[in-house]
């Protein structure tokens, strides 16, 4: 899975694609925007899901409010692609 995550970071095509399929999941109510709430179950689901170690709750939220340039406790897609990228690479450090 390691492999798989350093190939979508390297292909801009398909990071925007996964970012779009992850986002669209998170936001199921099309609000447009997703909340640290909305992320949290999600973020822990997809690492059980790949075996990966959880990101706890402190590291997610520190990395949200990182990624909320509009200081309001929303991320918009714009913004997380870079947001997913970090979870990505995080992810991948902790399994090493």
């Amino acid at each position: 899975m390691a492999k798989s995550f350093k190939d979508i970071i390297k292909n801009p095509a398909k990071l925007n694609e996964v970012a779009q399929v992850v986002f669209d999941n998170i936001d199921t109510k099309g609000k447009g925007y997703i909340s640290v709430k909305d992320l949290d179950y999600l973020i822990i689901k997809y690492a059980e899901d790949l075996n990966m170690t959880n990101p706890t709750i402190d590291e997610l939220e520190d990395l949200f409010f990182e990624f909320t340039n509009n200081k309001t406790g929303r991320i918009y897609l714009n913004d997380f692609i870079p947001f997913l990228v970090k979870i990505m690479n995080k992810m991948l450090q902790r399994d090493k």
